[in-house]
């Protein structure tokens, strides 16, 4: 079974544009992503992601 997964990048040459690091969630051909350049927001990346997956399949199974 697959499950939402994701994928966590540290890219210090970004940092002056906010995004030394970029979260991408993924599920099958599914992806999405974020960019900061403060680690302690990296949890509150994931929930904002996990919302937008969540988002984008309800209507699917309503159907």
């Amino acid at each position: 079974m697959e499950m939402l997964q994701f994928h966590t990048e540290e890219i210090p040459m970004y940092e002056a544009i906010d995004a030394r690091f970029v979260v991408v969630a993924f599920f099958g051909e599914w992806r999405d992503g974020e960019a900061t350049s403060n680690p302690r927001k990296i949890p509150q990346l994931k929930r904002e992601l996990r919302k937008r997956f969540m988002n984008r399949i309800a209507p699917a199974q309503a159907a």
